[in-house]
């Protein structure tokens, strides 16, 4: 039955994956035609380089609810899974790390708890990237976008942990989550957490900004491109139904750069973006399912009261 489950997932995976490619694939073709194909390799470099960093992020929130994967289980783990991303609903992402980390004998309330962490600290170290990048994005920048800054800003305190540790108690509350309502956090690893999403949003603003690198008529669009491109992926996290935030990303990059580079262009690099990432999370995908396969590692034989284990891990 669970094998059926894993199959059929893996299925919609693919197929979203590729309704993605055939249907944006006009628009990302004509584009790519603009780009010096050097520019495109970096940016999948930087897709890749920011995945990877996501990836450590994940491992430290781990870390900070007390599970500690080893750094090869740990990609396998999160590079394969965050490919459920590209389902409709943010939830699958979790509930493939869920369940590919219980093959590692890790309870899959704590990695959903953990994976759940992960997604707060991307969205509060995101806007506070972002605000840093429109600080050094210049004065007419910093103007027209000068509301986003204060938000910024206290999302960056929100980071610390003792802080942090509050609001994951009240999102389990809302969401009505055991594993989140006692959830204790260690207060280094989940530093280190917040530092390698910092990581993950400088490499993902550089793969953005790379590709506008051609259409930029000074530095302070490139800046402006790279601190939009996180406040893009917020925006796309927090509209659930949308997979890996199709639409709602590409809408607010072309605001923040149309009146820059063209509504046009801005539209058709949101798009080679959106391709550049999807290659990057594949390829680091690939190399997760290989070194999965290659471990040999099974789904741990049920035992009598392993929910109950694992709900007291969690807490």
């Amino acid at each position: 039955m669970m094998r059926g489950i894993r199959v059929a997932f893996a299925v919609a995976v693919v197929v979203s994956i590729a309704w993605f490619v055939i249907a944006s694939w006009p628009d990302v073709a004509a584009a790519l035609g603009r780009l010096h194909p050097g520019l495109l390799v970096g940016a999948v470099v930087s897709s890749v380089l920011g995945v990877s960093a996501g990836m450590l992020s994940w491992r430290a929130c781990m870390r900070a609810l007390g599970a500690d994967l080893p750094l090869g289980a740990s990609a396998s783990t999160y590079f394969v899974g965050q490919l459920a991303k590209y389902v409709p609903g943010s939830v699958w992402a979790v509930l493939a790390q869920a369940d590919l980390a219980a093959r590692h004998g890790i309870g899959r309330t704590v990695t959903a708890a953990a994976s759940l962490a992960q997604m707060l600290v991307s969205v509060l170290s995101g806007m506070l990237v972002g605000g840093i990048g429109l600080l050094l994005a210049g004065t007419d920048v910093l103007l027209a976008y000068w509301w986003i800054v204060p938000a910024s800003l206290v999302c960056g305190v929100a980071l610390w942990p003792p802080l942090l540790q509050r609001l994951l108690r009240l999102a389990g509350r809302v969401l009505r989550r055991d594993a989140l309502r006692g959830v204790a956090v260690r207060a280094l690893p989940m530093l280190a957490a917040s530092a390698w999403c910092a990581a993950m949003w400088v490499c993902f603003g550089v793969q953005f900004a790379l590709l506008v690198v051609p259409f930029a008529a000074d530095p302070a669009t490139l800046v402006l491109a790279a601190a939009a491109y996180a406040f893009a992926w917020v925006t796309g996290f927090v509209i659930i139904f949308l997979p890996a935030g199709a639409g709602a990303r590409e809408g607010v990059l072309v605001l923040a750069l149309g009146g820059a580079i063209g509504l046009p262009t801005a539209l058709s690099l949101a798009l080679v973006s959106r391709f550049a990432m999807l290659l990057g999370d594949v390829l680091v995908a690939v190399g997760g399912w290989v070194a999965l396969r290659r471990s040999g590692v099974r789904p741990p034989s049920p035992r009598p009261g392993a929910g109950r284990d694992e709900g007291r891990a969690a807490g």
